[in-house]
C-alpha cells in the first residue's frame, strides 16, 4: 500500500462579534484603612455603574485586586564619593489597584453610552477595548475544516500528478498553532481625555462609533497533517 503525507494550514475569517473592556483602578492613599476603605467604595461604585447601564453579573469579572505599600526616592541632601546624589526609599502610603473585565456582545451604541457615563466621573478608570470571537471554538472547528479540504485538494493534485488516485485518509495529526488570537483596537486610553474632547466638538450630541471604531476581521488558523492512502 502506498500513502502519501500532506500538510495544510487552515484559515476562517470573521468579523468580531464581541467587546472585551478591560478597566484599571490606582489610587494611592496615606494609610492602609484609607485605601482598604477607597477600594470598597471605588469598586462598589463602578459595579453599580455597571449593572445600571445593563451589564449583566455574568458579564464582568475581577481580574486582580491589590492593596500594597508604595514607596518614593527622597533626596538626603548628601553625595557619596562619586559626588552622586544620595537618595533613601521612604513609605508615601498604600496603592490600591483593581482589574475588572467585561465582556459584551459587539455594540458600538452601548459602548458609546458607557464611555461618555465613564468620562464624566470624578474620578475615572483605565480603559482598553478589545475585540474577540465569541465562539471560539466554533471558529477553530472551521479552520481545522478548512485544513482539511486543503489537505485533500493538494493529496489529489500529487496523486494525479504520479497516475495514482487517492482512497480514504488514514490518519490526521494535529498541529496546535498558535493561541486564540484576540484583536487589539489601539487600546489603552485615559477615558475622560479621549471622550471629553469628541463630546465638547459635538455639543454633547450623537457620536457615531461606526466611524470612529472600525475593526477588522479576525482571522483563525490552525494546521493538520493528512496520511493518505493511494493506488
Amino acid at each position: 500500500m502506498s500513502v502519501l503525507k500532506v500538510k495544510a494550514n487552515g484559515t476562517y475569517k470573521q468579523m468580531p462579534d464581541q467587546m472585551i473592556l478591560n478597566f484599571s483602578f490606582n489610587y494611592l492613599e496615606s494609610s492602609y484603612e484609607d485605601s482598604v476603605k477607597l477600594s470598597s467604595i471605588k469598586g462598589g461604585d463602578f459595579i453599580d455603574f455597571l449593572l445600571n447601564n445593563g451589564i449583566k453579573k455574568e458579564e464582568y469579572h475581577t481580574l486582580g485586586f491589590h492593596i500594597e505599600e508604595s514607596y518614593k526616592n527622597v533626596d538626603t541632601g548628601k553625595v557619596d564619593e562619586f559626588n552622586r546624589k544620595v537618595t533613601k526609599r521612604e513609605l508615601e502610603g498604600y496603592r490600591f489597584t483593581q482589574n475588572i473585565e467585561v465582556k459584551i456582545d459587539f455594540n458600538l451604541d452601548l459602548l458609546r453610552d458607557l464611555m461618555l457615563d465613564i468620562s464624566r466621573m470624578s474620578s475615572y478608570p483605565r480603559l482598553s477595548l478589545n475585540f474577540a470571537i465569541k465562539d471560539m471554538e466554533n471558529a477553530k472547528t472551521l479552520a481545522l475544516k478548512d485544513a482539511f479540504e486543503k489537505c485533500k485538494g493538494k493529496a489529489k493534485i500529487l496523486a494525479n500528478v504520479s497516475g495514482k488516485k487517492i482512497n480514504d485518509c488514514l490518519e490526521i495529526n494535529y498541529h496546535v498553532d498558535s493561541d486564540y488570537p484576540v484583536y487589539e483596537c489601539n487600546s489603552v486610553m485615559k477615558a475622560r481625555n479621549s471622550l471629553e474632547t469628541m463630546e465638547n466638538s459635538m455639543n454633547n450630541d450623537f457620536i457615531d462609533y461606526n466611524k470612529i471604531i472600525n475593526p477588522s476581521e479576525i482571522s483563525v488558523s490552525d494546521t493538520i497533517i493528512t496520511i493518505w492512502e493511494i493506488n
